[in-house]
């Protein structure tokens, strides 16, 4: 029974073990280094790549930046999925935690007797042999048979008391070793994981800058814009149809409906001249 109950927390705990390794696996080191790390672009591509499309149609431009953008947001989000399953991995460590205090509980109430309940078994074998029940008519006694067999008894549960203890202490030596190491390496795969986040969201901020950078010197006005343009999402909102255009396919342009002197179709104050670039008529008549 005692080699039973302590096999069963053994694999139990094996179990998961083997999930928080494959997880510190799988969603640290591998995630980090063959998913991330080999798919996200270098700061020096991104700027070779947008000092190749400064010349170009913006919407390429346009292309370019939605694309990486999402790539390295993906990314990221899969990274920051995987921070929440190795925090997971430490309550899988807190079960085993549990199951272990139940061994050693159980092995700290037996631990002082252990030493003196060794010594009673040794002296006690004589005994036990001569206590079989003896054969019928050979005068025993029932108060007698009973003694003996309650020696017996006696004495099987403090074996296995005994076997229990010998199991247990080197078991619990050698799960706590292997907890202890994986507690070791969850802090490192997750300090590893927000750095390669950390980075990924520099690429995302460069990404950023380097397209406005490039759109801004074809928009007019944006010198007297409160505050200046600091995100993508201030330029679309100072230049409402600027997205609309980027996104379009083709070289399509504004509505090419002549519009009252002074009015800029919603676009701004001063229209940009982005869509004067590539229209082949301005949209209003202050040109």
């Amino acid at each position: 029974m005692a080699a039973g109950f302590i096999r069963n927390i053994k694999n139990k705990t094996d179990i998961l073990l083997d999930q928080v390794k494959k997880g510190i696996k799988e969603e640290g080191t591998k995630k980090v280094k063959e998913t991330a790390l080999k798919q996200i672009p270098t700061p020096e591509s991104i700027k070779t790549k947008f000092k190749d499309l400064s010349n170009k149609n913006p919407k390429e431009a346009e292309r370019y930046y939605t694309r990486t953008k999402n790539k390295l947001e993906g990314i990221k989000s899969g990274l920051e999925a995987s921070l929440i399953k190795i925090q997971n991995l430490d309550e899988k460590l807190g079960i085993i935690d549990e199951d272990i205090n139940k061994i050693v509980r159980i092995a700290d109430i037996i631990d002082p007797f252990l030493t003196p309940a060794r010594i009673f078994l040794g002296a006690q074998q004589a005994t036990i042999a001569a206590s079989s029940a003896p054969p019928a008519g050979t005068g025993a006694t029932p108060l007698a048979i009973a003694a003996a067999d309650g020696r017996r008894k006696t004495l099987a549960l403090i074996s296995l008391l005994v076997e229990l203890v010998s199991i247990a202490v080197p078991l619990v030596k050698t799960i706590n070793n292997t907890v202890d190491k994986f507690r070791g390496i969850i802090p490192n795969a997750l300090a590893s994981i927000n750095d390669t986040i950390d980075k990924i969201q520099q690429l995302l901020d460069l990404l950023e800058e380097l397209y406005i950078n490039l759109l801004l010197p074809l928009l007019e006005g944006y010198e007297e814009i409160d505050g200046g343009i600091e995100s993508v999402e201030d330029l679309y909102n100072q230049y409402p149809d600027l997205e609309s255009f980027l996104t379009s396919r083709g070289n399509a342009n504004l509505s090419s409906e002549e519009l009252p002197y002074g009015v800029t179709n919603g676009i701004s104050n001063v229209p940009p001249k982005f869509f004067r670039r590539y229209r082949k008529n301005p949209y209003t008549d202050i040109y």
